[in-house]
């Protein structure tokens, strides 16, 4: 299946991240997003992302963000599903390399936005 919707919301979702865009980068956060599978949090939600990008982005903790590779499992008009591996990188040099599943929607407005994401541990 194409990857091409899949690798322009990763690459945004990245470059927005490192680039500290915190309006930008919660412009691809679906505002029904949830995130399982962080060891010791039920989910995280909207307002949880939005509240650790904010605290990372002002910090200056978060120095490098991005994703590599992406395998397709599911594709319809308005939904992709997609396997990813995701590295975030401290300021303090900790780095932090996690598989995911994503599934990203395309919203009302016609952008495409993260619904759920699943930690792989």
């Amino acid at each position: 299946m194409d990857s091409k919707i899949a690798k322009e919301w990763m690459e945004a979702l990245a470059r927005t991240a490192n680039a500290k865009d915190f309006d930008a980068h919660m412009d691809l956060i679906s505002q029904k997003v949830k995130v399982f599978g962080l060891p010791g949090i039920e989910h995280v939600d909207y307002e949880g992302w939005a509240a650790q990008c904010k605290h990372e982005f002002e910090c200056g903790i978060l120095k490098g963000y991005r994703y590599d590779g992406v395998n397709v499992l599911m594709m319809t008009p308005g939904k992709v599903a997609f396997e990813t591996t995701e590295t975030l990188e401290a300021s303090d040099g900790t780095v932090n390399v996690m598989d995911v599943e994503i599934v990203i929607e395309k919203e009302s407005d016609g952008k495409w936005r993260v619904i759920q994401e699943n930690v792989k541990v």
